[in-house]
C-alpha cells in the first residue's frame, strides 16, 4: 500500500510540475511579446540616429521607420560599412525589448537616375543588397528611385516585380512615389497607371506633399487636397498609401499646412492610412508639438 500511495503522489507531483512549467512559459512569452503600435504613421530617419531619440519616436506612436542607410555605388552596392548597419539594428532591437515596443524598420538609399544607370547588373546587385539587409534584421525594404524616365518605367516595374518575388513573404515592400499627374510631362511625377500597377506589388506607397513649387498657403493646400483625391481614385488591390509631410522646406510646405489638409480630408473608404514625416533630423520641438496636437 505505501508504494501505491508513493507512486500516486509522485504522479500528481509530476503533473503539477508540468503545469507549473507551462504556466511559467506562457507568462514568459506574454511578457516578451512586443506591443504593436496601433499607429500607421512613419518617419524618415537614418542609421546614425542616437538611441536616446528612439524614445521620442515611440512616445509619438510612430510605427514605420524609413531608414537611410547611406550611399550606394554606381554598381548598386551599399557603401556603408556593414558593422555600422548591424550596430543600428542591434540598437533598435535592444530598445524594442527594453520598452516592449515594435517598430517596422525599412532600409533605403536614395537613387536619382540622373546619376545611375538602371542596368540589369545594377538591378541584380540592388536586389541582392536588399535581401542581405533583410537577413541582417530589417523588416523589409523601402525603394526610393526618383526621376524615372518615361522610357524606363516598364523596366522599373519589372525591377519591382523581381524584387517583390525575391524577398521573404513576411517582408514589407514600401515605395517612394512622385506627385500624381496624368499629363506625363514631368519625369519626377507619376501617372495613375504607374501608381495602380505598383499598388498591386507594394505594401506601402508614399506620396510626397513637398517639392511642389507653390508660394502661397492656399494654393499649396488646394494642391495637396487634390492629390489626396486623385490618390483615392487608385484602385489598389494591395498597397496602402502614406502622405509624406515635410519638415525640411520653407513656407508654405510645412508640417502644419500639410497636416491641416490631411486631417480635414474625409473618405470612409480611403486607402490613405497615415503620414510619413520627412525627416527626423529636421524636426524641431515646435514641429513635434504640431504633430502631436494635429493627430
Amino acid at each position: 500500500m505505501p508504494n501505491k500511495y508513493s507512486d500516486l503522489i509522485m504522479s500528481i507531483s509530476y503533473i503539477l510540475l508540468l503545469l507549473l512549467i507551462g504556466i511559467l512559459s506562457l507568462n514568459f512569452f506574454t511578457v516578451e511579446e512586443k506591443i504593436q503600435t496601433t499607429s500607421t504613421n512613419g518617419i524618415v530617419t537614418n542609421i546614425w540616429i542616437e538611441s536616446s531619440k528612439l524614445n521620442n519616436l515611440r512616445e509619438n506612436n510612430l510605427k514605420y521607420l524609413f531608414v537611410d542607410i547611406g550611399h550606394i555605388s554606381l554598381q548598386g552596392k551599399i557603401e556603408t560599412p556593414e558593422e555600422e548597419i548591424i550596430k543600428f539594428i542591434e540598437s533598435v532591437d535592444k530598445f524594442e525589448k527594453v520598452n516592449n515596443y515594435q517598430f517596422t524598420v525599412l532600409p533605403y538609399t536614395e537613387i536619382i537616375l540622373d546619376k545611375y544607370s538602371f542596368s540589369e547588373d545594377f538591378q541584380t546587385n540592388l536586389i541582392k543588397e536588399h535581401n542581405h539587409l533583410i537577413n541582417l534584421g530589417f523588416d523589409g525594404v523601402f525603394i526610393d528611385i526618383e526621376k524615372i524616365p518615361f522610357n524606363e518605367r516598364s523596366n522599373f516595374l519589372s525591377f519591382i516585380n523581381d524584387l517583390e518575388k525575391s524577398i521573404p513573404k513576411n517582408s514589407k515592400l514600401a515605395i517612394y512615389a512622385g506627385h500624381l499627374n496624368n499629363e506625363n510631362k514631368n519625369e519626377w511625377e507619376w501617372d495613375a497607371n504607374l501608381y495602380a500597377k505598383l499598388s498591386n506589388k507594394a505594401d506601402l506607397i508614399i506620396m510626397p506633399a513637398y517639392d511642389t513649387s507653390f508660394k502661397h498657403e492656399s494654393s499649396y493646400q488646394s494642391y495637396i487636397d487634390s492629390q489626396l483625391k486623385k490618390l483615392d481614385n487608385i484602385k489598389s488591390t494591395k498597397a496602402k498609401f502614406l502622405l509624406g509631410i515635410p519638415t525640411h522646406k520653407p513656407d508654405p510646405e510645412t508640417i502644419e499646412n500639410s497636416l491641416a489638409i490631411y486631417n480635414n480630408y474625409k473618405n470612409p473608404n480611403t486607402n490613405i492610412i497615415g503620414v510619413s514625416i520627412f525627416a527626423e533630423w529636421t524636426m524641431d520641438d515646435k514641429e513635434w508639438a504640431i504633430f502631436q496636437n494635429s493627430l
